[in-house]
């Protein structure tokens, strides 16, 4: 096992700086395959040698990576007791995975992958008469040699390690397994992912000149497309930290107004003002619903203005002060408030200076 991560490791480097598709280069198709799997682990002691099969598909996944390849597979084994040759482990697994090739010479090439399995496990135990059966997860990782046959068909040989729990000790199976790879027709095994193509569109965008377009939405509140603009200028450019910036104020625009509006649902009219004040300019219709929040506390100034100057002048500043602030947040060009809520703060200090 650890020679096969040693292998997949070097493997890997030579995939990150190699990504250039080979014409002719197709490894794509239905998959038939046969192969020896030797029981490794805990269980090495306990079952023989056996043969596996299996069927698959393959796809090249050229919008992701040009080297770059999906498969699944349906695989079986059953492999019999060393004390007891009628006794035997059966296996029904479905595979699922992904791994890079690269092409090495004439159209031949090697390949990495790693995969996930859930097994339908039989055991029959013949000494007892009894059989049990369970599902089991598991993973593995494989590595091998694609070799080109004709335009139609390839042979693929390689080893897969899997590893599988089984009553809480590890199954590990390593085998060596060769596949025939058929397609036809070629073109429905290569896969290409739209989005690709996107971004090559947007790499050729000027983000500048698409940071000054979201400005302009975000300036006539148009927010969800001034939000998608700044990130479009990210995908082009991810260090554009002013597109960042905005993108960031609108967000904590949109989530005040989320705040404001709960808190309107439940008639908490003054303690929405503040979120709502924080949705502007960057939530279009935050201005007029903040008009409309305090308009509908405007009733409560007569008395509110009446026991702020009460407070005053009784000296109880500092009650002063949260009265005639609680009216500068409802009517922000109140007379009253904006005489007395200095002066109570400068007798305040004054006081405190004293002290």
């Amino acid at each position: 096992m650890s020679r096969l991560l040693h292998i997949t490791a070097l493997l890997v480097i030579l995939f990150i700086f190699h990504n250039e598709k080979v014409a002719g280069q197709d490894i794509g198709g239905i998959s038939l395959s046969a192969g020896r799997i030797h029981t490794g682990g805990f269980y090495s002691d306990y079952f023989n040698d056996s043969w596996s099969f299996g069927l698959g598909v393959i796809f090249e996944m050229q919008g992701i990576y040009n080297n770059f390849f999906t498969e699944a597979n349906i695989l079986f084994d059953q492999r019999s007791m060393k004390e007891s040759p009628d006794s035997y482990l059966r296996m029904y697994a479905i595979e699922a995975g992904a791994g890079l090739f690269l092409t090495l010479w004439h159209h031949t090439a090697i390949y990495i992958g790693i995969g996930f399995q859930e097994s339908y496990i039989q055991f029959h135990a013949d000494v007892l008469g009894r059989e049990e059966s369970c599902f089991k997860p598991g993973a593995m990782l494989k590595a091998g040699v694609f070799i080109p046959l004709n335009q139609y068909a390839s042979l693929r040989v390689g080893i897969m390690h899997s590893v599988s729990e089984i009553s809480e000790k590890y199954l590990h199976s390593t085998s060596l397994i060769v596949s025939g790879v058929f397609r036809y027709p070629p073109a429905i095994w290569s896969i290409g992912i739209p989005q690709k193509e996107g971004h090559d569109v947007l790499q050729k965008e000027n983000p500048d000149s698409l940071y000054k377009k979201a400005l302009e939405s975000a300036a006539s509140g148009e927010i969800e497309k001034a939000a998608l603009s700044f990130k479009r200028v990210l995908d082009i450019n991810p260090g554009h930290n002013d597109a960042g910036e905005m993108l960031k104020k609108i967000d904590f625009a949109k989530e005040n107004y989320r705040k404001a509006s709960a808190l309107i649902k439940k008639q908490k009219y003054f303690d929405a003002i503040a979120p709502l004040e924080k949705s502007i300019p960057y939530v279009k219709s935050a201005s007029a619903e903040l008009n409309l929040t305090r308009a509908k506390l405007l009733g409560e100034i007569p008395v509110l203005e009446r026991n702020g100057i009460e407070a005053y002048e009784k000296k109880e500043y500092d009650r002063c002060i949260a009265i005639m602030n609680r009216i500068k947040t409802i009517d922000p060009v109140n007379v009253t408030a904006a005489m007395y809520l200095p002066r109570a703060i400068r007798r305040k200090e004054a006081i405190e200076r004293l002290k």
